[in-house]
Formats: structure tokens, C-alpha cells, sequence
């Protein structure tokens, strides 16, 4: 699920009071599937509730430094949840819209009407903005106003409903009316509403009680998951036409849908299985083998400075689980903290960001630098494979500091598990851009099959045995 409304930016409004807090709900939505949050704390005007930007950075740097602390691994972003007056609406640069887009998360009053709605839509719309309004199956004043709620629809507004009207969280009324809103498909997407741990609302299993309602999958998809995608990369959502077209597409060719469904599952179990099968089977016999080439690499780096010879550093798996991963160490001690002084060279800096390597790191060893030339600072990750952290054949097991930066392919990347070699690395290895490299491994996790992976194990011994593309 990625979740559009939550109140989990401690200190500021009535939501999450601690960092401790925060990090608890943090926690239960990393172990329920959740994969994106938009913090969207409450900015009513003339009250406490009205954080300024700046405020509200401090706090999610600080937010983000804990989760990488505590290994959970969820995308943040910020929004506010916005009090609708004429007023408020005009302080534009003291409001967070959604993750910087054109998407601005509106709140109506919960017990009154407000008269002036349609004209500070209409005002919105004038700044290129678009509403989403909150929560509408809450509002008691507009319970059951659906022609209300089809007006601000067709003025451009979207509208978001809470997770947990669904269970019945916020009364009957409440749930009768989102179940309506969904039957009506006037709802485009959902949000956790969350402000404090013990509300447990991400322990619920919300697809399979929405699909009660919609019956359909795809449309589950769109609501928890694709519109919400969308608004943070400012794009237009998926509107309910599209919606039903998928659902009734879906419903004529229900049988050859379902048989194609379990034609590919079976496909993908069979391919999973072999994949892992190989994966036990090669590195076990490659332990074995080269055990003596372990111990001879072993004591050539303990006898250049005489530190330990195996390097472990946490890196991001399958679905962001973080894993300790094993290499020959081929840098000098404490070579995070040397990089840290060099970065403060511009130059440096640029070259890093670029590419997330240096050509001539001075922080390379001797026996480090033949080590990356023939790769076999790579063969400790055999006992990753062995583990079921990293397969033999698989993406680059990306360090947790680096997430920020793959961006838009970051879930396509996790979607398999990380590889000793992998597609990037036969397609040119040190000799691509970060971003290029991105493409790569997001095109292998899309397209990963058997003919593939036998082609790039292959084709890794040409680039192993010349030297292709490595540093």
C-alpha cells in the first residue's frame, strides 16, 4: 500500500507526539507491506496546527535518519492536510502540497457546511492546483450528499477515502458511506489517516476487504496503490472510466484471464524454483572449490595492513530488506569516513554523484585493486547466495544511503533478489552512469527469465577473464 494521509511528522499537530512514536507506526506499516507515506499534518490558519516548511524538513531528516538507524525502509514524503478556508488557501507558500506536485490534500469541516467550497476550488484551480479532498465518507454535514460530492468531482477534485472507514473505525454511518462512495467509483485513492501507533490501522488486511466491495483486483491496485504513484509524480490519475473498463474486460474474459493467471504463476514458481536451486547447488560447489583461493586472498590482506580480511556492510535485498552483505575487503580501514572529508571537494563530489564511484579512489588497496580487476573480491557473496539474501544472477545489491537516489526504478530493482553478476555488469559495469545503470537492472527485473540469466552467466566469464569495464 502507499498511503497519501498520514499524521506521522511528530510535534507538530495531533498526531505522533514523539520520534519514538513515529518510528513505532513506521515500524508497523514496513511489516505490513507499506511502501510510500505522505506525512500531511493539519495547517489550519490562526491556530497551533500551522508548521512552516522549514519546520516540517527538520523534523523528516530526522525521521529519515532513524529509519535507516532502525532498518525500515519506506519511502517519506511531504504534504499538508489542509483546513479549507478562503484564507488559508492563499498562503501558498506556507502550505506543502503533495510531495511538491499540483495535488493539494484538502480538509472540510467535519460537522458544518461550509458555503464557500466551490469557490476556493475554483481558486485552487486558478493556482494549477488540484484538491484532493479528505476523507468525504467522514463529513456528517454531507452523509449521503453524493450530488455534492459528483460537483466537486466534475470541478477537477479527487476524492480520498480512510482505510479505516472500511473496518468501521469512525462509526456505521462513516462505513456505509465509503462503501457507497466505492460502489459509485467516486473514490480515487486511500489513505491510513494514522496519528498514533495504537490506532493499528496498517495490521488490517485491506486488500482483501476492498476487493469484497470492488471486485476486482486492478482496481484494488489503482485505489491502494497506482493513484497514489501518480499524485506523487504529479501525472494524472487513473479516472473510474478507466477503472471499469479494465473491471468489465476482466469480467468478459474472466476464464481465459484466470487460466493465463495460473499459466504464469506456474511459469514463475518453476523459474523461482530452478533459480534457487542453482543458485544452492553453484555455490555450494564454488565454497568448496575455491576454499583454497579464500584462505591464499585471506592472508595476502592481512598481511598488507593486517586487518580483518572479510568487509560487512548492510545492503538493501528483495522487497528493501536490508541484509548484511560479504566481500574481500579491497579499501583501507574506515574507508566511509575518508570518503565523507573527500566529498567535501566539489569536483570529488560531482564525480561520486554521477557515477557512485571514483576512477582513482585513493582509498583502494594493493591487493584491493587486483581484487576489483578480476572481481574476486566479489566470491565471499557465495555465502550470501548460499543464505538466500542474493542470488547468483540478480541486480547490484544497493547500499540503504543509496535509495534516495534510484528514485523512480528503486521498486522495480527490489522486485528480485541481488546478484554477484547481473545484466548492468555484462552491459559494461564501471563504465555506465548510476542512472544508466538504474535502466539496466530496472529493464532485468522486469524481463528476468531463464534464457536470460544463462546468457549473462556466461557472458560474465568474457567480461571477468578481459577485464571489461572493471575498476
Amino acid at each position: 500500500m502507499k498511503d497519501l494521509h498520514s499524521h506521522i511528522l511528530y510535534g507538530i499537530d495531533d498526531g505522533s507526539k514523539t520520534l519514538d512514536e513515529s518510528i513505532a507506526i513506521l515500524r508497523q506499516a514496513y511489516d505490513n507491506g507499506v511502501t510510500d507515506i505522505v506525512l500531511t499534518p493539519h495547517y489550519i490558519k490562526n491556530s497551533k496546527y500551522n508548521a512552516t516548511n522549514q519546520e516540517k524538513r527538520k523534523i523528516l531528516r530526522e525521521l529519515k535518519k532513524e529509519l535507516v538507524n532502525n532498518n525500515i525502509n519506506i519511502n517519506l514524503y511531504l504534504g499538508n492536510e489542509v483546513y479549507i478556508t478562503d484564507e488559508s488557501i492563499s498562503l501558498r507558500k506556507e502550505i506543502s502540497t503533495i510531495n511538491n506536485s499540483r495535488y493539494i490534500l484538502i480538509e472540510l469541516p467535519l460537522n458544518i457546511k461550509y458555503t464557500l467550497v466551490e469557490e476556493v476550488i475554483s481558486k485552487l484551480k486558478d493556482k494549477k492546483l488540484i484538491p484532493v479532498i479528505a476523507h468525504p465518507e467522514r463529513y456528517i454535514a454531507y452523509y449521503k450528499d453524493y450530488n455534492f460530492f459528483n460537483k466537486l468531482i466534475k470541478m477537477g477534485c479527487l476524492l480520498q477515502g480512510n482505510v479505516g472507514s472500511i473496518y468501521g473505525r469512525y462509526g456505521k454511518k462513516s462505513k456505509k458511506m465509503i462503501i457507497e462512495l466505492l460502489k459509485r467509483d467516486m473514490i480515487c485513492c486511500f489513505g491510513s489517516d494514522i496519528h498514533h501507533s495504537s490506532d493499528n490501522i496498517y495490521s488490517k488486511n485491506i486488500y482483501e476487504s476492498l476487493f469484497k466491495i470492488v471486485r476486482s483486483k486492478r482496481k484494488v491496485d489503482i485505489l491502494l496503490n497506482r493513484n497514489v504513484e501518480l499524485i506523487l509524480n504529479d501525472k494524472d490519475v487513473i479516472r473510474s472510466e478507466e477503472m471499469n473498463e479494465s473491471s468489465m474486460l476482466d469480467l468478459e474474459n474472466n476464464v481465459g484471464v484466470s487460466r493465463a493467471r495460473v499459466t504464469r504463476k506456474i511459469r514463475r514458481l518453476c523459474y523461482f524454483g530452478s533459480k534457487r536451486l542453482f543458485d544452492i547447488i553453484c555455490s555450494l560447489i564454488g565454497l568448496i572449490i575455491i576454499s583454497p583461493i579464500f584462505i591464499l586472498i585471506g592472508i595476502l590482506i592481512r598481511l598488507e595492513d593486517g586487518k580483518a580480511p572479510i568487509f560487512k556492510q548492510e545492503r538493501i535485498g528483495k522487497n528493501g530488506k536490508v541484509f548484511k552483505l560479504y566481500k574481500f575487503r579491497s579499501m583501507v580501514p574506515y574507508a566511509d569516513d575518508i570518503l565523507k572529508e573527500m566529498l567535501k571537494d566539489p569536483k570529488v563530489k560531482k564525480e561520486y554523484k554521477k557515477n557512485m564511484k571514483l576512477a582513482n579512489d585513493p582509498r583502494i588497496t594493493k591487493v584491493g585493486n587486483i581484487l576489483r580487476k578480476t572481481s574476486l573480491d566479489e566470491l565471499p557473496q557465495l555465502i550470501n547466495v548460499l543464505k538466500g539474501d542474493m542470488s547468483l544472477i540478480g541486480n547490484r545489491p544497493y547500499l540503504p544511503r543509496e535509495k534516495e537516489d534510484m528514485g523512480e526504478y528503486y521498486q522495480d530493482i527490489i522486485k528480485s533478489k541481488p546478484g554477484i553478476t547481473g545484466y548492468w555488469q555484462v552491459k559494461g559495469r564501471s563504465n555506465i552512469t548510476f542512472k544508466d545503470r538504474l535502466k539496466l537492472e530496472s529493464f532485468y527485473s522486469n524481463n528476468m527469465n531463464l534464457k536470460m540469466d544463462i546468457k549473462i552467466f556466461f557472458l560474465t566469464f568474457y567480461v571477468v577473464l578481459f577485464g571489461k569495464g572493471a575498476e
